[in-house]
């Protein structure tokens, strides 16, 4: 966190760092610290045309227990942003977690947004739909969800890392 903090220090307008920060903070179970940080990236994404702030908050907001909330700040966000493409991946996402895209559609789109990671943006779309799952109060849902993204077995993407916490706290609320 100290390594976060300081180059939040060297460089505060560049939104991957408070992503990081936000991250480590929601990885930890500070949600409210993680909310802070991803609001401060958000501002600044605007710019950089990056939607994964907003998503990161939605997930912050649903598993602190507000998924009303994480909807409709996710809604007004993706309502109002000026920028976007809403051809991208980020977006494509932001249209699944909102329930605007299924899961099917979204694997569908999810070859020709590759890049050359097919394994990464399977993993990606899995852990949004479990995170949504688990919004909804679904928790078998979201662990068969959050398993998939394990399964793609793309270790390289935060995704990947947070679906398998996911799936360690929906085992001990069991």
């Amino acid at each position: 966190m100290a390594d976060l903090n300081a180059v939040i220090e060297f460089d505060p307008e560049n939104p991957d760092v408070w992503d990081e920060r936000g991250l480590a903070f929601y990885s930890a179970g500070n949600t409210s610290a993680a909310i802070e940080d991803f609001d401060k990236a958000i501002k600044l994404a605007l710019i950089s045309r990056q939607d994964y702030p907003a998503l990161f908050r939605w997930m912050s907001r649903i598993r602190a227990g507000d998924a009303e909330l994480a909807q409709r700040e996710l809604d007004a966000y993706f309502g109002t942003r000026w920028f976007g493409d809403d051809s991208s991946w980020s977006s494509v996402l932001v249209a699944l977690a909102l329930g605007k895209l299924s899961l099917e559609d979204v694997l569908k789109r999810a070859p020709e947004k590759a890049q050359g990671n097919l394994a990464g943006r399977i993993c990606e779309a899995r852990f949004y739909a479990g995170v949504a799952a688990r919004g909804k109060g679904i928790d078998s849902e979201a662990m068969a969800q959050f398993e998939a993204a394990l399964a793609a077995n793309e270790p390289s993407y935060q995704e990947h890392e947070l679906a398998r916490e996911e799936i360690r706290r929906l085992r001990e609320k069991r």
